[in-house]
């Protein structure tokens, strides 16, 4: 004879089945409350749905830049023969300091410098106007630790105007606030030039990125001043900031070597 089953053990034993299959059924179709998902008891972060927000000044900046570019281009056809030759000198020697300094000495440590190198190097990496060269070494150790990630500051998986442009002026990626705190930056805070540099770069920018590029062709060898700021300033420092971003985009978009190797 089968043993007697209470009519309250049924009762139970039904209610039992039934709270666990609203808990599956949470888990399985998470609640929105506040657009915050719940998932039974558990929660965590979730940055699937993130949207940047464009950040004005930024913006604002990069429109003045580029615009005031295309009328440098236009004034380029203008100016005296030595201006011109000085335009070249500044996008080499500031590239120069882009590439043998922030990029390949204080991103990568790929060669050891004494300090009148390293002096000369933040000199010429000023004049290019890209930051200073620690918050530069910063982003490209995340870049290249997390690289096409959405840990990448300017991950070209987003697309070629993000990696090219975009990333200046939209606010980071939760996950990019967070690989910027835990990336070893101690070789450069012990470099007391790069420091220097850090602490002083808005003067310093101001002198050598765009005064002295600027007030070198018009005291010298009295090119217009107002053509000067245009070309010499403007069209120049956009010069040397497209070609690095071609980069951040067109290179890891297209190019064919692999980044990561």
């Amino acid at each position: 004879m089968p043993p007697s089953i209470s009519k309250s053990t049924l009762l139970e034993d039904n209610l039992t089945s039934d709270v666990r299959q609203r808990k599956n059924d949470l888990n399985d179709n998470p609640v929105s409350v506040d657009g915050e998902e719940i998932k039974g008891q558990e929660s965590s972060t979730n940055y699937t749905d993130f949207k940047p927000e464009i950040r004005w000044p930024d913006l604002i900046v990069q429109i003045f830049l580029h615009s005031g570019a295309l009328y440098g281009l236009y004034l380029l056809f203008s100016i005296k023969l030595y201006s011109f030759i000085w335009f070249i000198a500044l996008i080499y020697g500031s590239g120069f300091g882009i590439t043998a300094g922030a990029h390949r000495l204080w991103s990568h440590k790929a060669y050891k410098a004494k300090w009148p190198l390293r002096l000369l190097l933040v000199f010429l990496f000023t004049i290019a106007g890209q930051r200073d060269a620690y918050t530069w070494a910063h982003d490209h150790r995340v870049h290249h630790k997390y690289s096409e990630t959405d840990s990448d500051p300017h991950n070209a998986k987003r697309g070629f105007f993000f990696a090219h442009v975009g990333w200046l002026f939209l606010t980071p990626h939760p996950d990019v606030v967070e690989k910027r705190k835990i990336i070893d930056m101690s070789d450069l805070e012990a470099d007391p030039i790069v420091m220097w540099q850090k602490r002083l770069y808005v003067p310093l920018f101001a002198l050598l990125a765009i005064a002295m590029p600027v007030v070198v062709p018009w005291y010298f060898w009295q090119e217009n001043l107002w053509i000067s700021f245009w070309t010499m300033f403007n069209l120049r420092f956009c010069t040397t900031l497209n070609i690095a971003f071609f980069v951040n985009s067109a290179a890891h978009m297209w190019g064919q070597r692999p980044y990561d190797k």
